[in-house]
């Protein structure tokens, strides 16, 4: 089916499934964060489009979200900057008086070889992909844990579970990181019955992996994808929508693969 069949099969089967809910997305701009924000809200989620520097591309979700009859505010900041994220935090339940869903999106990503990565890249890396979550749950957690509920999907990578030559080792070591931070923090918040999951794409078009020519990207999907196509931002959004969603409820610390068999564990 179509995403339009499944969004009014949902909506048939007993009203959008996120209805009711605030979502936050960070790296909402474009690419996956852009299509994640769009399916929330077409499922019935009020969005908050959390991004560091283009206007263009939030405005542009934010308007499509609002013509489609959902809610959208956007928020700019670096959050790898603590006081960033706080003020995330605030902004959100200033506007929508709370947060039920936390999307951990917000990555970057600069094709490297190791020796020539330098020690301001590789900091940068850390800051962006993985300490940004840690300053968005620190802000988020605590409502969630007085709420007794909440889901937090952090999205990392196949690099981050095999390596990888092409993103480099700065990337993949903040995607491996991404992993036993969603782990530990899915062990810890459980009792607070807050699910936290994380969401690995494989190949999937967006900007991220157009380091490679056409023809070398045509050759990596031959040899190495079972599907034999790179993935779309709307396939990852739609798994996020099935983690934030009362289908994951007893889903715990899992890492969903959406990579068409290039990663199978």
């Amino acid at each position: 089916m179509e995403y339009k069949e499944y969004k009014e099969y949902f909506q048939k089967m007993h009203g959008p499934f996120l209805k009711g809910k605030v979502a936050v997305v960070t790296g909402a701009a474009r690419g996956i964060g852009a299509a994640t924000a769009i399916v929330l809200a077409d499922l019935g989620a009020k969005v908050v489009c959390a991004y560091l520097g283009n206007d263009e591309g939030a405005n542009k979700v934010k308007n499509t979200i609002i013509a489609s009859g959902g809610e959208c505010i956007t928020f700019k900041g670096d959050l790898s900057e603590n006081k960033e994220a706080k003020r995330l935090a605030d902004l959100t339940f200033k506007h929508f008086k709370g947060i039920d869903i936390l999307v951990n999106n917000l990555g970057i990503n600069a094709s490297r070889r190791f020796l020539e990565v330098t020690e301001e890249e590789w900091d940068r890396f850390m800051a962006v992909n993985l300490k940004s979550m840690y300053n968005t749950c620190q802000h988020f957690v605590p409502y969630m844990m007085e709420q007794r509920k909440g889901k937090i999907i952090n999205l990392t990578s196949t690099a981050g579970k095999e390596g990888a030559l092409g993103p480099g080792a700065n990337y993949s070591a903040s995607k491996g990181g991404i992993i036993g931070f969603t782990r530990s923090c899915a062990i810890e918040f459980a009792l607070y019955n807050i699910n936290v999951n994380s969401l690995c794409p494989g190949t999937t078009d967006t900007r991220m992996i157009h380091w490679r020519t056409p023809e070398q990207l045509e050759e990596f999907v031959k040899n190495n994808i079972p599907i034999k196509r790179i993935g779309t931002c709307e396939e990852v959004a739609w798994g996020i929508a099935f983690l934030a969603s009362e289908f994951a409820d007893n889903m715990c610390g899992y890492v969903m693969d959406v990579n068409g068999g290039v990663h199978i564990d």
